[in-house]
């Protein structure tokens, strides 16, 4: 597929004055954004069934693609009524490719004894290139040259991420209405991300800002080791399934020659609790304990541009975040 659009973005910012609602200034913007895409994608599915008591599918999915933007901005900042106006030039390029492999496999050993086994590979390439042309100085960087006619900054980065996750489920059927359930699994991700800034002078130059602050070299691994136990039960109109799960956590950042490591278990209880009240009604309740995880992107300690007006930088240090979550659903078809 290819596509091509044009955006017209207008806004207007109004920057107070240190704790007051009194005006200091205000900004004034028009951009004009012309954006292409192209996107390739490409799936092969397989499936294996010499018996109804096995099963093995496997699927592969890869997707290419070539995104390129040219953004003129106008911008006028307006100041005790006396206004300066700019132009701002920004062009972004990316070719990002993924593939994502899937592989499942269903065995019925026997009545009461079923196997399943789900694997899935994720490899993925990003590499966002950014420049902006402005005439004003936008950060005070290291090594940054002042005086230009023109301020031309460049930024380019590259992410590259390889994710496995694999698990194994094992289902013992007590009774034709309950079961028990364990799962063992794992995942694993490994990331690397580089980044570096530089300043194009006015004689077409190139000034490295090679400054430790404006380099990114980083590389990110991340181990979920896990073991779950879940009771399913059929009651009535009710099904319960209460289960939980033992998390073993490591995750290891390195940058600027160390590493930083983080190594902690958790247990995460769940619970689904299904009503049903009659063939096209039900009511569901769902809880779950959640743990959730930052990128590599929020934890480089290198600066970053966002934009032209926009500079930020991770912590190495971040923590996982934990989340309680319940969930009461009504559904009814007519």
């Amino acid at each position: 597929s290819s596509s091509v659009t044009d955006v017209e973005t207008l806004s207007q910012t109004n920057f107070l004055e240190p704790n007051s609602s009194e005006i200091q200034s205000t900004e004034n913007r028009k951009e004009l954004a012309h954006q292409k895409s192209n996107l390739g994608m490409f799936k092969l599915s397989s499936m294996y069934k010499p018996s109804t008591d096995f099963q093995l599918d496997y699927d592969i999915l890869t997707k290419l693609s070539d995104q390129h933007e040219e953004a003129p901005l106008i911008r006028e900042t307006i100041v005790n009524s006396t206004s300066a106006t700019e132009t701002i030039n920004t062009t972004k390029n990316q070719e990002p490719i993924s593939v994502n492999q899937n592989l499942s496999l269903f065995y019925t050993m026997s009545e009461k004894n079923i196997f399943a086994v789900e694997m899935q590979h994720l490899y993925q390439e990003e590499d966002p290139f950014y420049n902006a042309n402005l005439k004003t100085q936008p950060f005070k960087l290291a090594g940054y040259i002042p005086g230009q006619n023109r301020n031309d900054i460049t930024q380019n980065r590259f992410v590259k991420t390889s994710k496995l996750d694999a698990k194994i489920d094992y289902y013992y059927l007590l009774t034709p209405k309950s079961n028990f359930n364990i799962t063992l699994g794992n995942t694993y991700s490994n990331q690397i991300f580089n980044s570096n800034i530089y300043q194009i002078l006015d004689n077409q130059s190139v000034n490295e800002l090679d400054n430790p602050l404006n380099v990114n070299d980083v590389s990110y691994q991340f181990n979920d080791a896990f073991l779950g136990l879940h009771y399913k039960v059929l009651t009535g109109k009710f099904t319960f399934t209460p289960g939980v799960s033992l998390h073993g956590y490591n995750m290891t950042n390195t940058q600027l020659g160390t590493d930083y490591s983080q190594n902690f278990s958790r247990v995460l209880p769940d619970l689904l609790a299904i009503y049903q009240i009659k063939k096209s009604e039900t009511l569901t309740y769902n809880f779950s304990y959640t743990n959730s995880f930052t990128d590599i992107s929020q934890m480089a300690e290198g600066f970053v541009l966002s934009n032209y007006n926009s500079l930020r930088k991770g912590n190495r240090t971040l923590e996982n975040a934990t989340a309680r979550q319940h969930s009461l659903r009504y559904f009814k078809y007519n």
